[in-house]
């Protein structure tokens, strides 16, 4: 029985910086080291700070979305209390009320929406994650290589 056929992280969507739009990144790609050392830790500053504020611009659009569902939640109960006292009708329990406001079309969308705010968040932590694992091995790479080469070459 085969559990990882590709083991690669990614493609995952990501929100860009700049521009806001939704772009879709490959974090797999960019935690690979390759034999160029010298290459990978030139590279490597502006790589963390690239994940880094992706995952930062995942978390504000995460902390949006919980607001987002908050206030639709609110805005509904706020409804589904009015609308009894309108058309003179008995009041709804708060058991009755609950479940109108989580089955109502627009609630689900808001925890929908945050769910996947939630899920690209956590995705690009962990991208960040191996990407500062990548920063941590290629500090060791580069000491043995300096060690084998008879140097003093620290870091």
């Amino acid at each position: 029985m085969v559990y990882w056929k590709d083991r690669t992280a990614g493609p995952i969507n990501a929100i860009h910086p700049a521009t806001g739009k939704t772009i879709e990144v490959n974090p797999g790609k960019d935690a690979r080291i390759s034999m160029d050392l010298d290459a990978e830790l030139r590279r490597l500053p502006a790589l963390v700070s690239w994940w880094m504020s992706l995952r930062d611009r995942a978390e504000m659009h995460y902390r949006e979305a919980r607001y987002a569902e908050h206030n639709a939640e609110e805005d509904l109960y706020e409804m589904f209390r009015m609308k009894p006292a309108e058309k003179g009708e008995r009041k709804l329990t708060e058991v009755a009320l609950k479940m109108a406001v989580k089955k109502h079309p627009t609630m689900r969308k808001a925890f929908r929406h945050r769910m996947d705010a939630q899920a690209m968040h956590q995705q690009l932590a962990s991208a960040v994650k191996a990407i500062e694992e990548k920063r941590w091995s290629l500090m060791g790479l580069v000491k043995n290589a300096a060690f084998e080469r008879g140097t003093k070459d620290s870091l």
